[in-house]
């Protein structure tokens, strides 16, 4: 069925990391700055963004490198892997720079004055236009309160859960159905998912720490 989408697409499997080190062996820095590295710095950013709380992004930046090398063992191209490459760049670098860039955005954001109509109307249009909508009105960290009861542990772990799978569906993509990271297709997805977590994630919260949302839809159909 991909090839009828994508006649370019092989369904044979990709390796989860680069073939050959080249962090320890004449490093130079444009040397390991690929695609990938990019996406996961954004991805982590984003998810900081959403969850607003460096111990949360930091546990599932622990569970997501743990489940990758745990399925990357059941792989056919384990044993050609520089896991050195892999576990630096990828799993450390990437989810630390990626959280540290999206906390100092968080701090900026809380601090930052924000507006919304307010004062005389001003002409936007174009890329502006788009990014005024989706500007927020207001801004603060969350604080989950995960060993506060039972019931806010299990939700936050449910969570936890939800996204490591939404993740790991990505790195199924790569392996399974040889999906390049860089293909149309799981950067659909992903900005598909994007838009939809900015308002589940808030929407969660409020349901968990809220006493008066009962529900997790306000208007349920």
């Amino acid at each position: 069925m991909l090839k009828y989408i994508d006649p370019t697409l092989a369904v044979t499997p990709q390796a989860v990391g680069p073939s050959t080190c080249k962090l320890f062996s004449g490093f130079k820095l444009m040397a390991v700055i690929d695609f990938p590295l990019v996406a996961r710095v954004a991805g982590w950013w984003f998810k900081m963004l959403l969850f607003r709380s460096v111990p949360l992004c930091a546990v599932l930046a622990l569970l997501q490198a743990a489940a990758e090398i745990t399925f990357a063992l059941c792989t056919a191209t384990y044993g050609s892997i520089c896991w050195t490459d892999v576990f630096v760049l990828e799993f450390v670098l990437s989810s630390v720079v990626g959280i540290a860039i999206g906390k100092l955005t968080c701090e900026y954001l809380e601090k930052r004055t924000q507006k919304w109509f307010v004062g005389p109307k001003r002409t936007i249009t174009g890329l502006a236009k788009l990014v005024e909508l989706f500007h927020p009105n207001v801004w603060w960290n969350y604080k989950w309160h995960t060993l506060e009861s039972a019931g806010s542990f299990v939700g936050i772990a449910w969570m936890v859960a939800v996204t490591l799978i939404t993740d790991l569906n990505i790195f199924f993509l790569r392996v399974v159905l040889g999906i390049p990271v860089d293909h149309w297709i799981p950067i659909a997805r992903a900005l598909l998912l994007a838009f939809l977590a900015m308002i589940s994630v808030k929407e969660y919260y409020e349901f968990l720490n809220s006493t008066y949302c009962l529900f997790l839809c306000s208007n349920p159909i």
